[in-house]
């Protein structure tokens, strides 16, 4: 099937140079062209209005229009067709200007020949569809509503779309130049980088939350996707991502958790305080009715020991239950209770050395953050056993100038190089714990074999 002909507007008054062009157009070999003519411009103009014109040969010197008025005109006329100049041998500067001014290519008359027409013809064609596809492109990236950023390979950034001024608080145009560092909030927003930068190296993109800071200071929270943009021989030429703010979606998922604490809490509460009561009441009515029945030899004297026997095993599941939904006492101190409890539980359960070391004493008295510590603890430790096939975890808890450490280490076989995002259910609920206190976390290989887990965060309380 032969490709369609390319529709050529020449716009020439000269009757020789109209019909030569004709004749080497009409000589091309491999693509067919189709021409129309037109002796003056504004019959010329007339003919672009209608459309279906795939390329214009413009002669700038016509009888009433000369030089870039002559491309000015054509041009405002079809913006979106590409227009080869034709200029006379000395006048070639028009030409050049007119390339200058968004002209495709420039030909010299008496310099044409049939390879070079159609060449120039096939590469306006071509260029201008390259060109109006990358416009195409940057004005869907320009109106998306995601914030995207393109950095160049030293990281400097060199474009970012409305959304991303937007949501960062800037003019169009301010960013360029800068380094995203620059935006990132924290200490040390360096830190930051060379952690994405690890992960693009390693994993080919990296993705996860920052916390960024607007131009006013005020600071949120970002989900960003970062991935380098390579030529065929993978070298970068440049790094984009994307951001979206979850800083309200953030608050909403904490306050929804700190609302399930606390009826995990009251329910914990009020099986230990209410059912476990009456439990120890009944237990106690049974006993004294064994007591009763065997002072008279009464065979249901058995009966009623048996009773007695089934409530306390009611009484410890009621404990347990309430320990599982309340892990943590409210007291300061209840996460160092809660953790040497849970690893004296572990050695019973799994038959391994489980360890809780804590040099001195960490007080923390908000029990919603030292409940979730405990949660990441026991996660951590799971998954020692399960997937580490850990035969020694410890357990530490410290703190070091107001700033409050747990730490997981395992002799298991140690955390893949790369982790499967969607097996990594654990993974991402400590993630999302540390994130709800406010902590960082960090997980890794240890140079001894197994892993570290750690999470550690700023405990102003610790001084009450």
């Amino acid at each position: 099937m032969s490709a369609e002909p390319i529709k050529v507007l020449l716009i020439e008054d000269n009757p020789g140079d109209t019909r030569l062009i004709g004749e080497m157009l009409a000589e091309a070999k491999g693509t067919t062209f189709h021409l129309e003519c037109a002796e003056r411009l504004k019959t010329g103009l007339e003919r672009l209005a209608k459309g279906g014109i795939d390329v214009v040969l413009l002669d700038l010197g016509l009888p009433e229009s000369q030089g870039l008025d002559t491309f000015a005109s054509a041009s405002a006329q079809a913006p979106g067709v590409p227009i080869v100049v034709l200029t006379v041998l000395d006048d070639e500067t028009a030409g050049v200007e007119a390339v200058q001014a968004g002209a495709q290519d420039y030909l010299v008359k008496g310099q044409v020949e049939t390879r070079l027409l159609t060449r120039s013809l096939h590469y306006a064609v071509e260029r201008q569809r390259v060109e109006q596809a990358r416009e195409n492109l940057l004005k869907t990236i320009e109106i998306a509503k995601e914030a995207i950023c393109i950095s160049s390979p030293h990281g400097t950034i060199i474009y970012t779309n409305t959304a991303m001024d937007e949501l960062f608080g800037y003019e169009k145009g301010e960013l360029v130049g800068k380094y995203p560092s620059a935006l990132n909030a924290g200490p040390r927003p360096e830190a930051v980088t060379e952690k994405i930068m690890e992960a693009i190296k390693e994993q080919g993109f990296w993705e996860g939350e920052i916390h960024n800071k607007r131009k006013d200071g005020t600071e949120f929270i970002s989900y960003a996707a970062i991935s380098p943009f390579k030529d065929k021989n993978g070298k970068v030429l440049n790094f984009v991502s994307t951001q979206h703010d979850i800083t309200q979606r953030r608050h909403l998922e904490s306050q929804i958790v700190q609302i399930s604490s606390r009826e995990k809490r009251r329910i914990g509460q009020d099986l230990h305080d209410g059912l476990g009561q009456h439990l120890t009441g009944i237990a106690f009515l049974s006993k004294v009715l064994e007591r009763k029945l065997a002072a008279k030899s009464l065979a249901e004297a058995a009966d009623a020991q048996e009773i007695a026997k089934l409530v306390n095993q009611a009484i410890v599941e009621s404990q347990r239950l309430a320990r599982g939904l309340c892990p943590v006492d409210l007291s300061a101190d209840g996460l160092m209770l809660a953790l040497e409890e849970f690893a004296a539980n572990v050695e019973k359960l799994f038959s391994i050395s489980c360890n809780f070391k804590c040099e001195k004493s960490v007080l923390i008295y908000d029990n919603h953050t030292a409940t979730h510590l405990y949660r990441i603890a026991q996660e951590a430790v799971d998954n020692a056993i399960k997937h580490g096939k850990a035969k020694h975890v410890l357990i530490g808890l410290s703190n070091v100038n107001d700033r409050t450490t747990l730490t997981v280490k395992d002799d298991g076989v140690g955390m893949p190089e790369v982790l499967d995002k969607h097996k990594g259910m654990g993974l991402n609920i400590m993630n999302y714990r540390t994130r709800t206190i406010g902590a960082s976390f960090d997980i890794r290989r240890d140079a001894e074999g197994g892993t570290i887990v750690t999470c550690s965060f700023q405990n102003i309380s610790d001084k009450k």
